[in-house]
C-alpha cells in the first residue's frame, strides 16, 4: 500500500507534465471549500427528478447496498415534498431498514447552473494549456454509504473527484493490474467487484476531505471508501480527444435539423424512401456554406468549454439605470459572418447582431472587463447605429447567455 502525494492547487503545466495521464493524486485547492453545498445539489437533484417524470429523460440512478434499486425507485427518489437532504435521506433510512443509499445523476450542470459556473472556472486554466476536450461529462453522488456503490472499476476518462461533503479513502490500481494478479473485478451486468481485500497492500491509497479534488487517469482501477454518513461529490470525466472532430459537428448539427426522427427500417425499393431523401437534402443544406458552419461549430466549442449540452438561458430582466452591469475578462467573444453580420458567443451560446462598429465597440469594453452603471453605459454606447432600447437589448440577451451579470 503506497500512500499518494497531495499536492496544492497547482501550476496546470507543471501537472500536465509530472501527473497527468501518470498517476492519481489528491489536489488541495486555494481555499479548501467546496463550491457547492448540499442543499444546493440536493435542490438540482429535485428539478432534475421533477423533470424526469415529465418525460424527460435524465439519467438518474439509486443504488441500495451495491445494487441498481429498480423496484419502487421512483418513490425512493428525492420529491418535493421532501423540504431538505436530511429529511430526504431519513425517509429513506427508515424505508430501506438502514440499508445504505447512493443517488447517481449524471449531468448536475443542467440543473445547477452555479456547479456549470464552478466547474469552468476550475477547469479553464487546464484548458489554456492542454486545449478545450472534446466534452466534459459530470455525476453528482448523494447519500449514505461505505462504499462506492457499483465496486471497483474502471473509467475511460480523467476524473476529478470534488468532494463537496464528507470523507473518502480512495483505493487506485494501474490498469493492468487485474490482469497481472489474475484477478477479474467486473462482474455480470457491468458491476464492479467489492471483494477487493487482498489487493489492498498492491493499492495506491488517498485520503480526502471536505474541499478536496481527487484525480486519476483513464483506466486506473478505484473505488472509495468512508463512514456511512452524508457524503456529497461531483465526479467530472474529461473524455481523450475524438479523432475527427468534424464528425461530431455534422452529427450535432444534423440531429437539429432533422430533430429527433423515428428509427425505422426501409422497405426493399429501387427509389430512395422520402425520409432518407429529406437526410440528404438537410445534409446539402447544412454544407452550402461549410466554412461559416465550422467557425461557428469551433467558437462554440470553445466558448463551452467542451460541454455539449448546456443548461437553459436565463429569463431576462428589466435593466435599471442603477444597476451595476459586471462582465468579466475574455466572457464574449465573436466572429464576422459578413459585412451585414456578426455571430457573438459566452458559454457556448451564440447571437447574431448587426455587424455595426457601435456594436463592436460595445462588445470589445465587455471583453476588457468592468464594471460598469447600467445608465451610463447605455448613454456611452447610444448612437445613430444603436438606439438606448437596443443597448438594452444587447445587455438583455448577454444577461440570458450569462455573458454578463447585474447586481441592483
Amino acid at each position: 500500500m503506497a500512500n499518494a502525494e497531495t499536492i496544492i492547487l497547482p501550476d496546470w503545466n507543471a501537472f500536465i507534465g509530472a501527473i497527468w495521464c501518470q498517476r492519481p493524486v489528491v489536489i488541495n485547492t486555494a481555499t479548501n471549500a467546496p463550491f457547492l453545498d448540499a442543499e444546493e445539489v440536493f435542490a438540482a437533484a429535485k428539478l432534475a427528478v421533477q423533470h424526469s417524470r415529465g418525460g424527460e429523460r435524465i439519467d438518474v440512478r439509486l443504488f441500495v447496498d451495491q445494487a441498481i434499486r429498480v423496484v419502487d425507485r421512483a418513490a425512493l427518489l428525492p420529491a418535493q415534498s421532501d423540504k431538505d437532504v436530511t429529511a430526504w435521506s431519513a425517509r429513506l433510512r427508515a424505508t430501506l431498514a438502514g440499508k445504505s443509499f447512493c443517488l447517481v445523476l449524471r449531468e448536475l450542470h443542467m440543473y445547477c447552473p452555479k456547479a456549470w459556473h464552478e466547474m469552468r472556472g476550475f477547469f479553464l486554466p487546464l484548458y489554456r494549456c492542454l486545449g478545450v476536450p472534446d466534452d466534459t461529462v459530470n455525476s453528482l453522488f448523494l447519500g449514505e454509504y461505505d462504499q462506492t456503490p457499483f465496486g471497483v472499476h474502471t473509467d475511460p476518462d480523467h476524473t476529478f473527484y470534488f468532494l463537496l461533503e464528507g470523507r473518502k479513502r480512495f483505493w487506485i490500481w494501474p490498469p493492468d493490474y487485474p490482469e497481472r494478479a489474475g484477478t477479474n473485478w467486473v462482474l455480470e451486468g457491468g458491476l464492479g467487484s467489492t471483494e477487493f481485500d487482498g489487493h489492498r497492500s498492491n493499492a495506491v491509497v488517498l485520503d480526502a476531505g471536505i474541499g478536496d479534488v481527487v484525480y486519476w487517469p483513464p483506466g486506473f482501477w478505484h473505488v472509495a471508501e468512508g463512514p456511512r454518513e452524508k457524503a456529497v461529490a461531483l465526479s467530472v470525466g474529461i473524455p481523450a480527444p475524438a479523432p475527427l472532430f468534424v464528425v461530431g459537428v455534422v452529427n450535432d448539427w444534423l440531429g437539429h435539423a432533422l430533430g429527433e426522427a423515428p428509427m425505422r427500417l426501409h422497405a426493399m425499393e429501387d427509389n430512395m424512401p422520402t425520409s432518407v431523401q429529406q437526410q440528404f437534402d438537410s445534409l446539402k443544406a447544412l454544407l452550402a456554406d461549410p466554412r461559416c458552419l465550422a467557425r461557428l461549430a469551433w467558437a462554440k466549442h470553445l466558448s463551452s468549454l467542451g460541454f455539449k449540452r448546456l443548461p437553459k438561458t436565463r429569463p431576462g430582466i428589466t435593466l435599471l439605470d442603477a444597476d451595476i452591469l459586471i462582465a468579466a475578462p475574455d466572457s464574449v467573444r465573436w466572429f464576422q459572418t459578413s459585412e451585414a453580420e456578426l455571430i457573438c458567443l459566452s458559454h457556448g451560446y451564440h447571437l447574431a447582431l448587426p455587424n455595426a462598429r457601435s456594436i463592436l465597440r460595445l462588445l470589445a469594453m465587455l471583453r476588457n472587463g468592468g464594471q460598469w452603471l447600467v445608465g451610463a453605459f447605455v448613454e456611452a454606447h447610444t448612437s445613430d447605429e444603436l438606439s438606448p432600447v437596443g443597448v438594452r437589448n444587447i445587455l438583455d440577451k448577454l444577461y440570458q447567455m450569462r455573458a454578463i451579470e447585474m447586481e441592483r
